[in-house]
């Protein structure tokens, strides 16, 4: 995934237009729009707060990562009766990059 790309599916993610991210972090559109075709690549501050302004962390901009997609996922039901309280512990470890 390009970085481009990453910032993208980013920015879709926090439901903001193009327009919106560059006014946020104090860019022109047009300038935000060349990051996303991969025309030009942003600088290291620019990715700060680009980050910032979606909520993620900077290595998951950059990296492309999604933690809420990216994880694997397992569904299970449970059957309550009416009245009854259910209690459930989930830990889980997760891991990225090569070898994981």
């Amino acid at each position: 995934m390009t970085i481009g790309n990453a910032m993208r599916a980013a920015r879709k993610a926090s439901d903001m237009t193009a327009g919106q991210v560059a006014d946020k972090i104090g860019l022109k559109e047009a300038t935000y729009l060349r990051y996303e075709r991969d025309e030009v690549s942003p600088q290291a501050h620019v990715c700060v707060a680009l980050a910032e302004a979606y909520g993620i962390s900077l290595d998951q901009l950059l990296r492309g990562i999604d933690t809420a997609t990216d994880m694997p996922r397992q569904v299970i039901n449970f059957d309550v009766a009416e009245g009854q309280t259910l209690s459930v512990q989930i830990n889980a470890t997760v891991k990225h990059g090569k070898g994981a």
